[in-house]
């Protein structure tokens, strides 16, 4: 065999394994996500609850019942957490941006920069104090090149919340 060959063939055999490896991480990560939306449907269920619309973040995912009015929320970040809000006892929801200050200067010439480090939905409450905020990026998990778009669905998230709480106040005058 001659050199050439022994190369391509060293070569094929490189990007084959790499090849290997990426099919199994995509099956691994869509295998994931499935238990994931089985068990947020699963848990849709328990509460009585049927989705209008849903959307998979990066650590939650998010359904809205807009018959009953209830959103609830998977949070897999730490464990899984559900939330399940009932919009007749949500005051107001907002989209909010939480900031943080970043040096990427040196030692001799500091520059801080103000970067944003959240953004998502903050729900107010009728009856008790506090809110719940709903994280939709994190700059430690999501690219900044992705944060218009990110931002763009908590925006239209929040305005499709908003019209529901609007109906509930209207009905009520």
């Amino acid at each position: 065999m001659s050199t050439l060959m022994i190369g391509a063939m060293i070569i094929a055999g490189t990007i084959g394994i790499f090849l290997l490896f990426i099919a199994v991480s995509n099956k691994s990560a869509k295998e994931r996500n499935k238990a994931l939306l089985n068990r947020f449907h699963q848990s849709g269920a328990e509460h009585g609850l049927s989705f209008s619309s849903q959307e998979v973040l990066n650590n939650s995912i998010i359904g809205l019942d807009g018959v009953h009015r209830k959103l609830l929320v998977l949070d897999f970040s730490n464990g899984y957490n559900i939330s399940c809000i009932d919009l007749a006892d949500v005051k107001d929801c907002t989209v909010k941006k939480e900031y943080e200050n970043v040096d990427f200067g040196n030692s001799k010439k500091p520059d801080i920069e103000l970067q944003i480090r959240f953004t998502g939905i903050e729900f107010s409450f009728k009856k008790r104090t506090g809110t719940f905020f709903l994280p939709f990026y994190d700059n430690r998990n999501h690219s900044v090149y992705e944060r218009k778009e990110i931002e763009t669905k908590a925006k239209e998230w929040q305005l499709m919340l908003s019209q529901l709480l609007l109906k509930d106040a209207v009905v009520r005058a």
